[in-house]
């Protein structure tokens, strides 16, 4: 969670780590990953109120209706933010046997 100006935004909503309740209400959710260590739709539904804008990725939009879906490269401008969606990848770090 962070705050930008006198909104508030929250990024990957997963309850097995916090206590969402003692959160405030977002005016801006954005979930970068379709999976629920990324995208918790109970927390997101918990956190949002009536003019909260959720940006999801592509495949995470299907999950939740009512978001905005972001593709790779696409750049919006949301509240006043701009919100830039860029590759990301998991990279498996491998023990060194040297």
């Amino acid at each position: 969670m962070m705050n930008f100006g006198s909104r508030v935004i929250h990024v990957d909503l997963f309850s097995q780590l916090a206590d969402y309740s003692k959160f405030p209400r977002a005016d801006l959710t954005i979930i970068t990953y379709e999976n629920r260590v990324h995208c918790d739709i109970a927390v997101i539904d918990q956190l949002s109120a009536k003019n909260t804008i959720v940006v999801l990725e592509d495949n995470g939009a299907r999950k939740r209706s009512g978001g905005m879906a972001m593709r790779n490269v696409d750049i919006q401008t949301v509240t006043g933010i701009m919100v830039e969606a860029v590759p990301a990848y998991n990279i498996m770090h491998m023990p060194d046997n040297g």
